[in-house]
């Protein structure tokens, strides 16, 4: 044990043994579980510049030892305040910011039947009626609206204590899914230059349209395991 310990090899000061076919299979699967259960990413960083600020976006997950759930993150970092040795501070953390949000302060659209015109507020699911609902169901290709409610609760988690199916029983404890393979995209102000070679109606357009929208506030937009893309205030973090 103690060269286990020294070693860094331990669990709780116990070194891994074995000594027969049953305790090999437990200790193995210990191990596994130890070796995975740590934090991955498999998304590209992104840095953005706005003005003195330099905006670092990095994505990743965790997969808990319940091998179950895989927690998302995705830390915004303000890369003038890193130094040159020891960890970064986080600007913000939008994991806890979704966390920390009221549930009835989220909201989830999707298209019904792939028709942009017919936009719904997931959270909404009690007033989501008649033609709607039927259409939904069949959207989600589940049995009956009961079942559909129970898909999107787990999906947004409000409990943040939602089960998942079979066993050993375990929870999902955040409300943040796995960010896998997708990387954060910021969209701003339109900044594309204007000063074309062959002036035409479409530099008019667009240069309308880049005064029109001069002032929009930067957005953060990602993909989740749940099934769904995030639109986050790119300052402060916020869904």
């Amino acid at each position: 044990d103690a060269m286990a310990v020294a070693a860094g090899t331990d669990v709780g000061g116990v070194a891994y043994n074995a000594t027969n076919p049953t305790n090999l299979k437990n200790t193995l699967n210990l191990i596994f579980n130890n070796i995975a259960q740590n934090r991955y990413t498999r998304s590209k960083p992104v840095l953005t510049r706005d003005g003195t600020s330099r905006m670092l976006y990095s994505a990743s997950f965790d997969i808990l030892g319940n091998a179950r759930e895989w927690q998302g993150y995705l830390d915004a970092f303000d890369t003038t305040t890193i130094g040159p040795t020891g960890s970064p501070p986080t600007d913000w953390q939008f994991s806890q910011k979704l966390n920390d949000a009221s549930p009835s302060s989220r909201r989830l659209f999707t298209w019904l039947n792939n028709d942009p015109t017919r936009k719904v507020n997931l959270h909404n699911m009690p007033g989501i009626t008649g033609a709607d609902s039927t259409q939904l169901v069949n959207d989600m290709t589940v049995a009956d609206k009961t079942t559909a409610d129970a898909v999107i609760n787990f999906v947004m988690n409000p409990s943040k204590s939602a089960a998942f199916n079979g066993t050993p029983l375990a929870f999902k404890a955040s409300r943040l899914s796995d960010i896998y393979h997708s990387a954060p995209a910021v969209i701003g102000p339109p900044a594309a230059d204007n000063t074309w070679p062959n002036q035409t109606s479409e530099t008019s357009g667009y240069v309308a349209y880049k005064t029109a929208n001069a002032a929009r506030p930067s957005r953060l937009f990602i993909g989740s395991n749940t099934g769904m893309v995030h639109a986050i205030c790119e300052r402060t973090g916020t869904n």
